[in-house]
């Protein structure tokens, strides 16, 4: 029993320096990428992530190079898009971007629980999917 609390104690305390360090706060997981060309023109690729922000984190400003649309499965996030007023998102609720439209941020409401996401991006073959800004 020891054991597993020290392992909680030492994810919670891992997951706490990582939402407040600048580094990504989220946990990523491709769950598949698909060439869409047929369909989109060449080179167009569809890829769909699983996303896990840990209690609290808080993501930074970024750029995706198409467009996005995000649905919540579990949790509540607060997202703040370029020209429009942070919105709180809750498990079946849905948001989008536009091509390179500025993401400010991603927060996790929680103090206990994450907030699970699954995200499709539309891009372009080679390029990254996510462009930091500072």
């Amino acid at each position: 029993m020891r054991r597993v609390s020290r392992t909680f104690a030492v994810l919670f305390l891992l997951s706490a320096s990582i939402a407040t360090s600048g580094q990504r706060p989220t946990n990523e997981r491709v769950l598949l990428r698909k060439d869409i060309s047929s369909y989109a023109g060449p080179g167009s690729i569809l890829t769909v992530r699983e996303l896990e922000f840990p209690p609290s984190a808080q993501g930074e400003k970024h750029r995706h190079p198409g467009p996005v649309v995000a649905c919540v499965l579990q949790g509540e996030l607060e997202v703040a898009l370029e020209g429009q007023e942070p919105k709180t998102y809750g498990p079946g609720q849905c948001f989008s971007e536009e091509p390179n439209q500025l993401h400010l941020y991603s927060r996790n409401l929680s103090n206990t629980e994450p907030v699970r996401l699954i995200s499709y991006i539309l891009s372009r073959n080679g390029e990254p999917l996510t462009r930091p800004e500072k």
